[in-house]
Formats: structure tokens, sequence, C-alpha cells
């Protein structure tokens, strides 16, 4: 349970009935063995791979150009690319006393473990295979960083990630975020959100409606393609029209679907036969007897009683004028009322430019 693995003798060919150690240990690595006494490799455990957001990588490759070229700069490179790698060296080490690179080749990366050729000979007591030529030159990083560590289990090392000093960025960010900034990163999380609810609506499956599926999925990436920081209106009017088409698309499958009594996929054909800026619907072919049936039901207007009445009608109106008055600039303004049984709700909500 303390990590710690005992065994009575050791039964490989390199020693002897020797006491061995191993400290921070999770597991035995199946049927592998250390190339030189024979024990069971065994998996270490490790510490987390540091969580980085998109302006930490930025920061950090920032950093690595910014050092210089020297000898010493390199150096000072190679320590920062491989401090997870050195993490997980340290922690092989403890708990795999006395094994070699090799060993921890065979765990980390066993692509560059490879068989060995036709009357070659094995280096190694208690395996037959080499390191690849990539891992076996003698300038390479990763024997370096194994040279140059010492056992030591991850419990006992340094945090790879600095959480308080990670955390107190993070809370300076906040406080120095501007509202346009601010504004630009809620977008983008809204839009995400947005997509995801309308890729797992109950409305939209892959097995049934994969033709609306794909042209939800065009939308995003029309979106991903314009997205970048700092957007300007235009850009913003082509992120519109994309969110536009893809709930649009879903609407029109949800009505469709109710029209041709649960045809899914042939609503889902007709709304993808509309395309996006195109409201012309091209031929789409019946495919079975039920949708054929279906489809005459619809235009026979024997869709009728399939629906529900409306629970409520709602009205938007959108409109840009100059307020308060005409010699002033253009302002957006909206007007929005409801409709319900017994029920009248009005709601106003006017933009005045007071740059005068």
């Amino acid at each position: 349970e303390d990590g710690r693995y005992v065994p009575s003798s050791v039964g490989g060919r390199g020693s002897k009935d020797e006491a061995v150690v191993g400290e921070g240990t999770l597991r035995p690595l199946e049927n592998v063995l250390l190339v030189n006494s024979g024990l069971p490799v065994f998996v270490p455990r490790t510490q987390d791979a540091p969580l980085m957001t998109t302006d930490m990588i930025r920061e950090h490759q920032q950093v690595l150009a910014c050092v210089g070229t020297s000898e010493e700069a390199a150096k000072i490179r190679a320590r920062m690319q491989t401090a997870s790698l050195r993490s997980d060296m340290e922690a092989f080490k403890a708990a795999n006393p006395g094994c070699d690179i090799a060993d921890f080749i065979r765990w980390y990366s066993p692509r560059d473990w490879v068989e060995l050729e036709e009357g070659e000979e094995s280096a190694y007591l208690n395996a037959r295979g080499k390191l690849s030529r990539r891992m076996d030159a003698e300038d390479n990083l990763w024997k370096t960083t194994w040279n140059g560590c010492e056992a030591m289990p991850a419990s006992r090392q340094a945090p790879l990630m600095r959480f308080e000093k990670e955390g107190a960025k993070v809370m300076h960010y906040l406080e120095t975020l501007s509202p346009g900034d601010l504004l630009e990163q809620l977008t983008a999380v809204s839009l995400t959100g947005m997509f995801h609810a309308l890729y797992t609506s109950g409305e939209v499956s892959e097995e049934e409606t994969p033709h609306v599926l794909e042209g939800i999925l065009q939308c995003l990436a029309c979106v991903k393609s314009n997205w970048v920081t700092g957007l300007t209106f235009d850009e913003c009017d082509v992120l519109s029209d994309a969110i536009n088409d893809a709930e649009l698309m879903v609407s029109e499958l949800h009505s469709l679907n109710a029209k041709l009594g649960g045809e899914r996929s042939l609503a889902s054909r007709v709304v993808a036969s509309r395309g996006r800026k195109q409201r012309a619907t091209r031929n789409v072919k019946i495919e079975t007897e039920a949708q054929r049936q279906r489809a005459l039901e619809f235009f026979q207007g024997g869709y009728e009683n399939a629906l529900e009445s409306a629970a409520a009608e709602e009205h938007i109106v959108r409109t840009a004028t100059p307020m308060p008055t005409a010699a002033h600039r253009s302002c957006a303004s909206r007007l929005y009322a409801k409709l319900s049984g017994g029920e009248f709700r009005l709601a106003t909500a006017v933009s005045m430019d007071d740059g005068w």
C-alpha cells in the first residue's frame, strides 16, 4: 500500500539473494523483466502532466525562444523541455533500483525497443532486443537526461506545476481583463455550448439524420475558420449567419419530422437539400413506401391533426434608428411580444447615442 516492493530473493542472472526495495511502485509491467537483474519491471507512480492553456503554451514558447543560442542556453532549453520526462525517469529509477535506460524505454516508448536481426546477439542478460537508432545515439537527449537524474519517487519530487503561482497569475489576468476581451471569450464559450447543444439534441442523430448533422458540422467549420482575436463587425456577421443556418436546420428538421409522421431520414434529406444560403429545395428521392405515404398525406393536408396547437406566440422586431434625434447615430432597438392563453407581454429595449 505504501508503494514499496521487497522481493525475498532475486531470480535473475545478474545477481543472487540480494534485497531490493522499489519505492513509488504502481503495478508490475506484465511479462517484462529488468535487463540486468531479471527482476520484474514496475510501473511507477508519476506526476500528472501540467495543465496548460493556449496562452500558457504561447508564453512557454516565447520563453524558449528568448533563452538564446549559447551552449548554456541550449542546456536551459533542454531542461525546460524535458521537465516531465525527467520526472518520469526519476520515478522509474526509484521504483526499479538498478534499472537501465533500456528498461525505461520498453515501458515509456515501446516503439524504440526493436527486435534483433538474425544472428545478432543481445547486449542484455534478460532481454532480447536493442534500442532504436535514435535512442542509441551518443548525443541523444533521453540518454543525457537519464544519466543526469537521480532516483526520486513522485511523492518527493518538486511539483511540475506550481498551482499557487499559476492560480495567482489567473487571478491577475481576470482582474486586468478588459470588458471587450471578456465579451470575446464569453462569446467563444457560448458558441461552443450552442453547437454542442445542437449536435447532441434529440432531433439530430448520426444514424437517422446524417445529412443535417453534416450541415451543422459545416457551420461549425465556418465559425472555426473565421474566428480570430479582435473580431470586426463583418466577421461577427459571418459567425452570426453560420449560427443562424445551424439553428434553422434543426428547427426545420423538427417541424418536418412532425409533419411527416416521424420519417426522420426523409425530413433530414429535405432539410439538407436546401443547403446554406439556398432557399429552393432540390429534388429529394423517396426511398420507401412508408415515406411515399407520409409525403402524400403531407401534401393533402393530412398532417394537421398530428400537430399540437401552439402554446404561445412570440414576435420580435429589430431595427436601427437614430436616437434620441435624427441627428444622432443609428442605434439598435428591439421590440418583443408574447401571446399565450389570456396573457400578453410586451418588452422593449432601446439604445441611444450619448456621444454628443
